[in-house]
């Protein structure tokens, strides 16, 4: 969730309580988002993205982890208050959604894993800030999120995506041009400006926030999936799979693909 938009307290209960109804399966996922109209809807200021992320990290944290917590912040002030239920563990896992270093570090800083989308440099970044913050590397996970789409020949995958393809970066490239975030060099997606869609197959070099596409067939997914572990320690490779105005019946044979000739080369 957009932790910025919502009030920490409600948030440490609800994840509290689904942890409780999951017997200690629930995972917590935030970020501090950059959608412009998002933020406007809900009346609160862009800028105060960073520090509501925080505050908010240091109240769920802090509720989770005394008895009693009060806070007095810069967004945020209660008196001490006692949270039932309590997490069903001591360190109920929650990930950071981050991309730019300060995020990174953020997220290294409060303890939490990485949702990040590929960039190995990214990755090593993140570990390094795990060490300096003395935490031990080996306790946290390193998540990518890959654009997937896989067909019997490459040809055809990108025949089927490549429309969907552009349509989403282009969105992505709007609302960062929206929130007046810079690019890096080369563009957020490795091409600046982005190619068109019948360009894309052809684009050596397109990526999503660092995680080059999967789009081909399955051998060319085998491929890419063992060479991004080889380039880093990421731990979880999350498959991004239904792309957004695609025909849902291509979207299913793409999964079949990968279900039955990806994954058992990895079982």
């Amino acid at each position: 969730m957009v932790l910025p938009l919502r009030h920490p307290i409600e948030v440490a209960e609800q994840a509290s309580t689904l942890d409780a109804l999951s017997d200690g399966r629930f995972q917590l996922g935030v970020g501090q988002g950059y959608y412009v109209d998002e933020y406007k809807a809900f009346g609160i200021p862009h800028v105060q993205r960073p520090s509501r992320l925080q505050e908010g990290l240091e109240v769920i944290k802090g509720l989770w982890n005394n008895e009693e917590f009060g806070f007095d912040g810069k967004r945020y002030k209660f008196d001490p208050i006692s949270l039932r239920p309590k997490p069903t563990s001591d360190q109920l896992p929650i990930w950071v959604a981050a991309l730019a270093p300060p995020a990174i570090d953020r997220a290294a800083r409060f303890g939490c894993h990485l949702a990040g989308a590929g960039s190995p440099e990214a990755i090593q970044y993140y570990e390094e800030r795990l060490k300096a913050y003395g935490h031990n590397v080996d306790d946290f996970h390193k998540a990518t999120l890959r654009m997937v789409h896989l067909a019997e020949s490459r040809e055809q995958a990108w025949q089927n995506a490549a429309v969907h393809i552009h349509d989403i970066l282009s969105t992505y490239l709007r609302k960062l041009d929206e929130a007046n975030v810079p690019p890096p060099p080369g563009g957020f997606f490795g091409f600046d400006p982005l190619p068109e869609p019948e360009k894309l197959m052809e684009a050596n070099g397109l990526h999503f926030y660092g995680a080059p596409m999967i789009v081909g067939t399955p051998e060319d997914a085998i491929r890419e999936i063992e060479s991004s572990a080889a380039a880093s320690s990421v731990t979880h490779q999350i498959m991004w799979m239904q792309i957004g105005g695609m025909d849902p019946r291509l979207t299913e044979h793409s999964m079949r693909l990968f279900s039955e000739n990806v994954i058992p080369h990895f079982s």
